[in-house]
């Protein structure tokens, strides 16, 4: 016996019609397949399961590190995360990417949208760079300080008395 789950959302106004959706839901299914067991279809509320999803994007926002534009990654956590399995999945794959040594840099780790909208975890991750292998540092330059040496570096103030001597 293999086991079928579906999941039917349905808008109604009234407790009453919610109750015949049910009855009407059950004996659907049960003309359909011979169940053994007496079957089950759960009424969610609307309120209770934007309450859950709120719960699960707080967990995956509390394990993403780059904490950028909160409002776009809600957007999008709630189109790609439906169910505690998956929201188990991106925390799994989440740790992984933190191991990464682009992840080490903070300005290179996505936005938590851009991570979930182009479904980064399902990257391989094997291609990235090895922790082991020693980062290369960031060099700073100051463009002002180098146009300055390169215009007045070679000159210098030489005293007359000075120049007198070499000259002769």
């Amino acid at each position: 016996m293999s086991k079928v789950r579906i999941r039917i959302e349905l808008v109604l106004q009234d407790q009453q019609d919610v109750i015949g959706a049910k009855e009407a839901l059950i004996s659907m299914v049960e003309q359909w397949t011979d169940v053994a067991e007496p079957l089950t279809v759960e009424v969610l509320d609307e309120q209770e399961v934007q309450t859950e999803l709120d719960a699960m994007f707080d967990d995956f926002w509390r394990a993403y590190p780059r904490k950028t534009d909160k409002l776009p990654a809600r957007r999008a956590f709630k189109r790609v995360c439906k169910t505690r399995e998956m929201l188990a999945t991106l925390l799994a794959a989440l740790a992984e990417h933190k191991q990464t040594a682009q992840w080490q840099t903070p300005r290179l780790i996505p936005h938590a949208a851009t991570w979930l909208n182009q479904h980064r975890w399902e990257d391989d991750l094997t291609t990235l760079q090895d922790l082991t292998k020693p980062a290369v540092p960031e060099r700073s330059y100051d463009v002002a300080l180098a146009q300055q040496e390169a215009l007045h570096g070679a000159l210098k103030y030489v005293p007359r008395a000075q120049r007198k001597e070499t000259a002769s």
